[in-house]
């Protein structure tokens, strides 16, 4: 879906240089990926912790996309984005 959150993330990260591409999700790459992330209007960015059998935490990645987000107005990122 293309929401508002999601393009305000993908605007913020080119902003700043970060490379942002598209692609549709494999479960070979959710098995390999170190950290995901999902956008809603109504929370701005959550990490996903876990998704079925698969578990994630939280890394430095994510805390510098909210710290983005929170800089560029989103208050639902705020809190997350401290250190």
């Amino acid at each position: 879906i293309h929401g508002l959150m999601r393009q305000r993330l993908i605007d913020s990260c080119m902003s700043v240089g970060i490379t942002v591409s598209q692609t549709i999700i494999t479960r070979d790459m959710l098995n390999q990926a170190s950290e995901v992330l999902l956008t809603n209007s109504l929370f701005g960015l959550w990490p996903v912790r876990t998704l079925g059998e698969l578990k994630f935490r939280p890394r430095e990645f994510s805390k510098k996309l909210m710290r983005l987000l929170a800089i560029n107005g989103v208050s639902e990122c705020e809190a997350g984005a401290g250190d």
